[in-house]
C-alpha cells in the first residue's frame, strides 16, 4: 500500500476522474475525504468502498463556496488528525453551452469552481500544511490548461478561426 497513513481530499468525487481518484487512493492505502454536491454519489462510492481497509468519509459541499472548502480540509484533519494531499478536481460540465452562447452568470459559475474554489481550498490547505510541516495539492484544470494549449499550439492557424 503505497499511500499508507496519508490523508487525501478530493473534490468532484462522485464520477469521472474525481471518483476514479477516489478509488485508486483507498485502493493503495490511503484515507480519503470524497466532496461532491451529489451526496447519493458519494454515498454509493463510499458503499462500494467499505471493504477497503481504510476509510472514506464523504462531504457534501459545494466547491464556489469558500465555507465549504474549508470545512472540507477541516473534516480531513478532524476525521484524519492531518492532511497530506489535496486534489482540487471538481468541474463543471452541467448545461455547457459554447462561449459565444455562454451567459455572465454561467462564467461566473465556471470560474468559481475551477478557479476561486482551488484557490480557497488551496489555501486553507497551505495553512494546515504550514502547520504540520508537510503536504501537496494538484489542481486538475491546471494539467487540463497545459494540455489544451499544447493541442491549440499545434493546430493550424485557420482551424483555430
Amino acid at each position: 500500500m503505497k499511500l499508507k497513513d496519508k490523508s487525501i481530499v478530493v473534490t468532484g468525487a462522485s464520477s469521472g476522474m474525481g471518483k476514479s481518484s477516489v478509488e485508486l487512493l483507498v485502493k493503495e492505502g490511503a484515507s480519503v475525504v470524497a466532496v461532491a454536491r451529489r451526496t447519493e454519489r458519494l454515498e454509493q462510492l463510499a458503499e462500494s468502498l467499505k471493504m477497503e481497509a481504510c476509510k472514506v468519509v464523504i462531504y457534501q459541499g459545494d466547491v464556489s463556496k469558500r465555507v465549504d472548502c474549508e470545512a472540507m480540509i477541516d473534516l480531513a484533519v478532524d476525521s484524519f488528525g492531518k492532511l497530506g494531499i489535496l486534489v482540487n478536481n471538481a468541474s463543471l460540465i452541467d448545461e455547457m453551452a459554447p462561449i459565444a452562447e455562454a451567459s455572465d452568470e454561467k462564467f461566473h459559475q465556471v470560474m468559481d469552481v475551477i478557479v476561486y474554489g482551488p484557490m480557497a481550498a488551496m489555501r486553507k490547505a497551505v495553512q494546515v500544511f504550514l502547520e504540520q510541516g508537510h503536504g501537496a495539492t494538484s489542481s486538475t484544470f491546471l494539467l487540463l490548461a497545459r494540455c489544451i494549449k499544447r493541442l491549440v499550439r499545434f493546430m493550424p492557424l485557420r482551424k483555430r478561426l
